[in-house]
Formats: structure tokens, sequence, C-alpha cells
């Protein structure tokens, strides 16, 4: 039987199945540290990610956290000022606009809850039993 080149580039396999006999352990060896470079790849980006999630939650709290001392703030100059002890044009033309906006919120919170009751009230005069099965 005549060979092609295909058959000499393929090694023979030996009895243990090997195709290269004593260099099983280089090969073990070379996949062995290439799965571990792998792992520590992958560990170091892991790592990497916790670390920046752990810096945007820190980031997020500490804006939060101002936010609401800004709020507080602004509550206590909006008090000094209405009680006469601050008085600042910038800060009243604040407290003005701020009375502006809590009568629009009301009147709307208002007219919000007169809808709420009347839907309410149209809905429990269509649920007795009289109207159940006739139309």
């Amino acid at each position: 039987m005549a060979s092609s080149p295909d058959d000499k580039a393929q090694p023979e396999a030996t009895a243990g199945g090997s195709p290269l006999p004593g260099n099983e352990g280089a090969v073990r060896d070379a996949l062995g540290g290439l799965v571990r470079a792998m792992l520590g790849r992958g560990k170091h980006q892991v790592e990497r990610a916790a670390a920046e999630g752990r810096n945007r939650l820190e980031l997020r709290t500490l804006r939060k956290d101002r936010d609401q001392m800004y709020q507080k703030l602004g509550r206590e100059v909006r008090r000094l000022q209405e009680g006469g002890e601050l008085s600042h044009p910038g800060v009243a033309r604040g407290v003005a606009r701020l009375s502006e906006l809590d009568e629009k919120i009301r009147a709307l919170e208002g007219v919000v809850g007169a809808e709420a009751g009347a839907e309410e009230a149209s809905g429990a005069e269509g649920s007795g039993p009289e109207g159940a099965g006739s139309p």
C-alpha cells in the first residue's frame, strides 16, 4: 500500500493511545499553565469589576447623602427666611418660588383627590346585586 503525504504528517499512535510518547508531561504542563494563566486573568478581571462596583456604590451613596444634606439645608434656610432671621434677596426669591409651587401642588392634589372620589362613587353605584345580570 502506498503512503500519501498526509499519512506522514500524522504521528502513529502508540499502545497507550498517545501520539507523542514521552511528551504527555510537557503537554499537561503547558495546558495547565495556560489554564492557570486564563484563570488568573479572569480572577483579576473579577477583582477589578468588584472594586469598580464598590466605587460606584460609594459614589452613589455619597451623592445621595449630599442631596439629602442640600434638602435639609434648604428647609432650614426657608424656615430662617420665613422667621425673619435671614434676609437675602436670592433666598427670598427662592422661598417665594417654593411657596408658589406648594400652592400649585395643593390645588392639583385637590383635583386628583376629587377625581378619585368621583370614580369610587360611580364604581360603587354600578356594582350592586341589582345590576349584576341585567342589561
